[in-house]
Formats: structure tokens, C-alpha cells, sequence
């Protein structure tokens, strides 16, 4: 794995610190899918990462020892709750929610680990300024129920039908 910058485990998350003194948080928190086959809650996890200096996003993209730290502590994350889940959403709140989606992917991408993958929410809930993606291990038990929850649950949020392109 490459240099990352080290982080403690707080009941919060995950802190750590740039060389430039901002200071990040990486959160994991509870969130429940409509899982389709049973109509019960499929639990899965949210992840979140702020900078308590409200950085300029531009910052963030420049220090590559950030996103290897994102990256290693989802790794880490997994070490704990390798069956699970993990969804990256982003809401078009600050007019940057493509760009996070898209460095996000990049990351997961340049991360290169084929223990993992990746499923985005559909094209079309761009339009709305909404984007996500789910992780979750290749070889996890709820690998189908987690993949048919996440389309599943975001198609009932826009109303569309599941069989719309993604």
C-alpha cells in the first residue's frame, strides 16, 4: 500500500492531518436499502469525508496522500466488516458533486485493488444532481442483495423504473 498519512480511530471516525494543517474526518455511518427480494431493510454503510478547515476542494485533489488515506482507511474499514457494504453519495449542494464523483472514482480506479468493485447510480440521476456508488468485495455473502438494494432503493427515490439504463 502507499504512504498515507496515519489516522487515529476516534468514536467519531477516522482523523487525521495534511501537511498543510487541515484536519479530516472519514465517517462511516449506518443506512438502510430497500431490499427488493424480502421488502426488509438491507444494512449497509454511508461514508463521509470533511475537512474541518472547509477547505477549497482544490486543495483536497492536489494532496495525493489524502486520497491514499481514504483509500486505506476504506481498506481498513473492510478488514472489520468484510461482508458489507459502503456507499458514496453526493448531492449537487455546492455545484461540485460531479467533480467529488468523479475524483472519487478515479481513486477507487487508480487504488487498483480486484477484491473490490464499484456499481454507480444510474446516468440519468445526474440531471438531478445526484450521484452515488456502492463498494462492496467481490466475494462478500450479500454481494446480489447489496447490488439489487442500491439500484433498487435510488430507482424508488426518482420514481423510475429499475430497468432504466445505468
Amino acid at each position: 500500500m502507499l504512504s498515507h498519512y496515519n489516522w487515529i480511530e476516534t468514536a467519531e471516525g477516522y482523523r487525521f492531518s495534511t501537511i498543510f494543517d487541515l484536519d479530516y474526518l472519514v465517517y462511516f455511518t449506518d443506512f438502510y436499502l430497500e431490499n427488493p427480494a424480502t421488502n426488509d431493510d438491507f444494512k449497509s454503510y454511508s461514508i463521509g469525508v470533511t475537512c474541518k478547515q472547509n477547505n477549497s476542494f482544490s486543495i483536497s485533489r492536489k494532496d495525493e496522500l489524502i486520497k491514499h488515506t481514504v483509500v486505506a482507511i476504506i481498506h481498513h474499514f473492510f478488514t472489520k466488516k468484510s461482508d458489507d457494504a459502503v456507499l458514496y453519495i453526493c448531492i449537487n449542494s455546492d455545484g461540485n458533486a460531479r467533480e467529488r464523483k468523479i475524483t472519487f472514482g478515479r481513486w477507487f480506479h487508480e487504488a487498483g485493488d480486484s477484491s473490490f468493485e464499484k456499481h454507480d447510480s444510474r446516468r440519468g440521476y445526474a440531471k438531478y444532481g445526484f450521484y452515488s456508488s456502492l463498494i462492496i468485495k467481490k466475494n462478500s455473502k450479500n454481494r446480489e442483495a447489496a447490488i439489487s438494494s442500491f439500484y433498487h432503493t435510488i430507482d424508488n427515490w426518482f420514481g423510475e423504473n429499475s430497468e432504466s439504463e445505468v
